[in-house]
Parts: structure tokens; sequence; C-alpha cells
């Protein structure tokens, strides 16, 4: 007796909205201000403050940290809702550049 088994589907192209970002992809973004990207992603002013004053003068930490809050807090982070705060924050170069990573895929 032959087992058969079902082909594996293929996991569906991921879009913008749904496309759930990893720290290690973000962390790098070369933002203006990772305190105006917090709150345009919905951070409380008292987490930005308290990440801010725990890595004071290390941006680069500062940024990863915001990040990393973001994507542990919020229900649904997406790329989408990235894209959109650094519209907002003035980042439009870096917002065009995620977008054009979606297009390419």
């Amino acid at each position: 007796m032959w087992l058969q088994f079902a082909p594996t589907p293929s996991k569906p192209p991921t879009t913008v909205a749904q496309d759930i970002p990893e720290l290690k992809d973000l962390q790098n973004l070369e933002i203006s201000d990772w305190f105006g990207l917090g709150l345009q992603l919905g951070l409380s002013e008292d987490d930005l403050k308290v990440i801010r004053d725990d890595f004071h003068q290390k941006t680069k930490v500062q940024r990863r940290e915001m990040f990393s809050r973001w994507l542990r807090t919020s229900a649904t982070p997406s790329y989408e809702k990235l894209i959109e705060a650094l519209k907002e924050e003035g980042d439009i170069a870096v917002a065009d550049e995620l977008e054009k990573k979606f297009k390419d895929k």
C-alpha cells in the first residue's frame, strides 16, 4: 500500500499590509526622528522617554529599542503601518524604499 501525500501548498505572496517586520530589518533604517516615529506608531510618550533616558546618546540603540517595543506591543505591526508613519514623519525616501521592496517581490 502506497501512501500519498498532498502537495504542500505554497505560501501565498505577502503584501505590505500582511508582512510583519522583523527587528533585524528595522534597526538599520536611517530615520530622521526615532522618537517622533515611535509616537506615530502608537507608542506612548512615557515609553519613548524611558528608551531615550535608558540609552542616552546611543541613537542606534534607541531606534532599535523603539522598534522592538512597537513589535511587542502592537496588535498588528505591519510594513503598511510603518510606511504610513514614516511618511507622516517626513521620512519619504525611507518609506519609498520600503514600498519598492514590496513591489520587487
